[in-house]
């Protein structure tokens, strides 16, 4: 509740610039899934279930974070950046 409450005043920030927010969002939950999906093969105690779920956890979220659609902003010498 108190982040839902936090996150209303800024909701017109990212609103005008969503696509930047967005792309970021995604190198982020990109990162996040990776670490997700190797971090239970790197502990030494993890059992077999734990390492499988949290590797197909990862590869899911990191296969739902890359961006879809057409480009429609330009970014100036970003552009070839911009995934």
């Amino acid at each position: 509740m108190g982040w839902g409450i936090w996150l209303i005043p800024i909701h017109d920030h990212f609103e005008k610039d969503s696509s930047k927010a967005k792309i970021l969002l995604g190198y982020f939950n990109t990162l996040l899934g990776l670490a997700l999906a190797v971090m239970p093969w790197l502990i030494n105690d993890s059992n077999t279930a734990l390492v499988i779920i949290s590797s197909l956890a990862g590869l899911f979220i990191m296969a739902l974070s890359f961006p879809k659609g057409k480009i429609e902003e330009k970014y100036g010498l970003w552009n070839k950046y911009v995934v």
